[in-house]
Order: C-alpha cells, then sequence, then structure tokens
C-alpha cells in the first residue's frame, strides 16, 4: 500500500516538474521563452505608439486650423465649420454668411485667397464640415434637413432625400424631416456616413444609393420619450454609433442591430447640456 507521505511527495514532485525520483526533470527552452517575451512587448509597444500618432495627428490638424482662423480670421465673416483633408494639403471652410470656400496651401498665391467659394446649402447655415478618410469627398452639413456630399473641388456628388414630416414614426420615412445638427464619416468604410437631426434621429446613409437611409437610430429618455440628439460619431473601429443627446444623455448602440433595439449603453449627464462634439479615445472602445 502507498502510504499519506509517499503520495503528498509525489504530488509535490509533479508540480516541481519531476516523473519520479531518478528520472530526468522537465526542461525549460528559456531562449524561447525570452524570445516570446521580447514579441508580446514589442506588439503592445507598437500598439501605444499607434494610438499616439493617432491622437496626435488629431492635435496636429487642430493646431493648422488655430492657425488659419488666426490668420484670416479679421477678413472673413465668422466661421462655423472648418475641415482639413488626410493628407493636410486642401482646408474647407463653412461660415454663417452660407459660403463653403475651398483653399489649397500648395496653391496659394500672395494674396492667400480661397480657389473657390460656393453655397451648397442656399441660405442655410453651415453646421458641420468632415472629409471621407480618403479625401475625395466631402459631408456638408447644414441647417436645413438634407446633408450634401460634394467632391474634392466642390462638385456636388450626392444629396440625402427629406422624409415625410407627417409620418408618425420617424424610422419609416426615407430621411431627415428637421434641420440636421451633425454629421460624420465611417472610420473604415469610405462610403457610409451619418447624420443627427432635430426631427429625434440619427441616420446612417450610403454614398452609392440617395433613395433612402441605411439604418435609423432613435435616442431615448429613461421615459421612453423622444430626444433630439445634437451631435454624432462612430466609434474608431466603427461598430458603435452614439450621439449626444439634449437631455445630458451620450446614448450608444451597436451599428449592426434593428432600429427597435433599446441603446446598446446609456450614460446619464448629471445637468441637461448641450453637446456640441463626441468622440470614442483611443483604446477605449472595446467589446469583448
Amino acid at each position: 500500500s502507498i502510504s499519506a507521505s509517499d503520495q503528498s511527495d509525489g504530488e509535490m514532485a509533479s508540480v516541481m516538474g519531476f516523473s519520479g525520483f531518478g528520472k530526468k526533470a522537465r526542461t525549460f527552452d528559456l531562449d524561447a521563452i525570452f524570445e516570446q517575451t521580447r514579441r508580446t512587448a514589442i506588439e503592445r509597444s507598437q500598439q501605444v505608439l499607434e494610438q499616439c500618432c493617432c491622437m496626435c495627428v488629431h492635435v496636429l490638424n487642430a493646431w493648422t486650423a488655430l492657425i488659419f482662423l488666426e490668420m484670416f480670421a479679421p477678413s472673413l465673416p465668422q466661421v462655423s465649420a472648418l475641415a482639413l483633408d488626410p493628407s493636410g494639403a486642401r482646408l474647407v471652410t463653412g461660415g454663417y454668411d452660407f459660403d463653403v470656400r475651398f483653399w489649397d496651401f500648395a496653391g496659394m498665391d500672395a494674396a492667400l485667397n480661397s480657389f473657390r467659394t460656393i453655397q451648397p446649402c442656399e441660405c442655410h447655415q453651415i453646421r458641420s464640415l468632415q472629409y471621407s478618410i480618403t479625401g475625395d469627398v466631402i459631408l456638408v452639413v447644414s441647417g436645413n434637413a438634407q446633408a450634401k456630399v460634394l467632391d474634392r473641388d466642390g462638385f456636388p456628388v450626392m444629396e440625402c432625400p427629406k422624409g415625410d414630416q407627417y409620418i408618425v414614426d420617424m424610422a419609416n420615412t426615407k430621411g431627415h424631416t428637421a434641420m440636421l445638427n451633425s454629421g460624420c464619416w465611417h472610420p473604415k468604410i469610405k462610403d457610409e456616413f451619418m447624420t443627427c437631426s432635430n426631427d429625434g434621429t440619427v441616420r446612417t446613409w450610403d454614398l452609392s444609393s440617395n433613395k433612402k437611409h441605411k439604418m435609423c437610430f432613435k435616442p431615448r429618455s429613461l421615459q421612453g420619450k423622444k430626444v433630439t440628439p445634437t451631435c454624432c460619431t462612430y466609434s474608431r473601429d466603427g461598430k458603435l454609433v452614439a450621439a449626444g443627446c439634449q437631455d445630458g444623455t451620450i446614448q450608444i448602440w451597436d451599428r449592426n442591430l434593428s432600429v427597435t433595439v433599446v441603446p446598446g449603453q446609456l450614460s446619464i449627464g448629471i445637468h441637461q447640456i448641450k453637446y456640441i462634439t463626441i468622440i470614442f479615445t483611443a483604446g477605449l472602445n472595446k467589446r469583448e
């Protein structure tokens, strides 16, 4: 029979890597372990570096915009929106005078004038401008209900349809029915963009189809009442849709879920404030 002490010694030997007395101990490849640790450290360092570079690009773009405003603000009407293309070669500005101006830094002469000025939305203030991820088209959001997409030179590419304001369920109408508040491009899909409106909806659109929105999200208060989204954005991986609402909430949906699904996350603000813009920070939008 095997005593309890012998059995305990056997378990201890097994834990320590010995299969039995007098036999060869388990061997470890230290070089392989060190190599795996080194690779893991390099991968994590690269991820952190990519996140830092992404943030630096946003900071650089912001500084470029500020420098531009310092140079041209005295000679321009009040600017309400601006956007810098991904390459940093061009800038587009929109104002309360309904004008959209295109600036090419490489092609400027000593007068520093814009090379093109248009009024794509007639008598509506320009509320938001953004270049697509490829920089070949620009999303124009104004005070009317229809967002427009222009090419790099200001020529029209697409206009979103206007919805029917007499339909009760806003998800069943093909477009917005009230003034737009904000808009942005999908960070991964170059032909998709999103808008939000005073009609209480957030809608996604496909550049190749101007007949109807792709999806419609309807923010709701805790009491189930309609609330107005004042700004919207995608997460960095494009899987989430978020809207800052007039009641002080930030509501988040899974982009691939149906419009009838309750928001996946709901963060209640302490005060009722108007959100101007919201953005997902690097590394904080992961969903397992």
